[in-house]
């Protein structure tokens, strides 16, 4: 074959295998298509205005059709998306009345909605991707952001809306005692500092592990059924879990009989594994409970979720406790039957007498609360938990 044939050939190859990847990185780009978006701002007498924490308005587009909360109602319309054009037929709508907060977003939301022709990607201030919708004007009507698997800003936004108006309620009253002895205002002055103390601890927290989205919803699922009076002192544990463990945080109570306290939401058979094993490295006889003011005693029994021992000079109890009333517990998506809660608390001494006595008193050293489950129960009721 004559070589001037032969390149033209290998050319024209060439250029067909460029085009097809051109064409396939091409229909690789990303899309707002597939995703939950969450309304941030609209358009509103030509300005943005923000979205209120409590209007709860979202976006989704999946083969042609648009639905989602229009902060009140639901709504559902047609969409055509070709590149980066974009547009939406007249939504249609559930008609229930809300707030007029909540419907002031609605209607604005509504009435963005279809005048929408662009949208665009734009990175958020934490790396976050938001979608934009803009008019033909070329002016953005729609601000959207994915909402966060944890806490959101607005869940932040909110326990500071709580916390500012709880200490305008202490200024208040403390202004109130400087001209009037009055017991029953002073208790209440100390009533609400007590909260506004732990909600600075909570909000505290989660600033310090990175403000919006810091707690996983499993996180915040166990947060719940750790005692409120050391709750705010409590940070995530990440990295290094046993096995099978879908939350974990480690939390300080402050007390001369507790160094710390940890505590571990699990599946039962694997908080069953955990604590055998822990007690088998201790060498703590099978199926002997931990008797107040022993060390070494306790493998996990079918009547029985306590275990002791002493661990260079500290008292170590660790506890299996049932949650949710044996109903099932949905955690990110994901139904657990049978969940616990397993605590491992430490002290700083060798004494298991008090260490013991910490963690079976009925009042608020008790180590755990039912957690409310999350979903529909199952019956008939857990029976081979701890």
């Amino acid at each position: 074959m004559c070589p001037t044939v032969i390149m033209r050939l290998a050319l024209s190859a060439a250029l067909i295998f460029t085009g097809a990847a051109a064409a396939a990185a091409q229909s690789e780009e990303p899309t707002p298509e597939g995703t939950t978006w969450q309304l941030v701002s609209y358009a509103a007498g030509g300005e943005l205005t923000q979205a209120p924490w409590n209007a709860d308005a979202t976006l989704r587009l999946e083969d042609g059709q648009a639905t989602g909360s229009a902060g009140c109602n639901s709504f559902a319309t047609a969409y055509e998306l070709d590149a980066d054009s974009l547009t939406f037929g007249e939504p249609i709508i559930t008609t229930a009345g809300c707030s007029d907060p909540v419907m002031e977003v609605e209607n604005g939301y509504m009435a963005a909605l279809p005048e929408t022709v662009r949208w665009a990607f734009d990175a958020g201030p934490t790396g976050e991707r938001d979608l934009y919708l803009y008019d033909a004007a070329g002016d953005i009507i729609l601000k959207f952001q994915q909402p966060s698997a944890g806490l959101t800003r607005a869940d932040i936004g909110a326990l500071s809306a709580v916390l500012d108006g709880q200490q305008a309620e202490i200024d208040g009253l403390t202004q109130r005692l400087s001209n009037v002895s009055i017991g029953a205002l002073r208790d209440r002055v100390k009533e609400l500092e007590v909260q506004v103390k732990q909600l600075q601890g909570v909000l505290a927290q989660l600033q310090k592990a990175g403000g919006s989205g810091a707690l996983t919803t499993a996180e915040q699922v166990l947060l719940k059924g750790i005692p409120a009076a050391i709750r705010s002192t409590c940070v995530p544990l990440r990295g290094s879990n046993p096995t099978g463990t879908l939350a974990a945080v480690r939390c300080d109570p402050s007390t001369i009989v507790v160094d710390e306290v940890a505590y571990y939401l699990m599946p039962y058979a694997a908080a069953k594994r955990v604590f055998n094993a822990v007690m088998a490295d201790h060498g703590v006889p099978q199926r002997h409970r931990c008797p107040a003011g022993k060390a070494s005693r306790g493998l996990l029994a079918p009547s029985s979720g306590e275990g002791c021992f002493v661990d260079s000079g500290r008292a170590n109890v660790r506890l299996i406790e049932m949650a949710a009333d044996c109903h099932q517990l949905k955690v990110a998506g994901r139904q657990l039957s049978e969940p616990v809660i397993y605590v491992a608390i430490e002290s700083g001494s060798d004494s298991i007498a008090p260490l013991f006595g910490w963690a079976k008193d009925s009042e608020g050293s008790k180590v755990t609360k039912a957690i409310p489950h999350a979903g529909q129960p199952v019956s008939p009721a857990c029976d081979s938990g701890p």
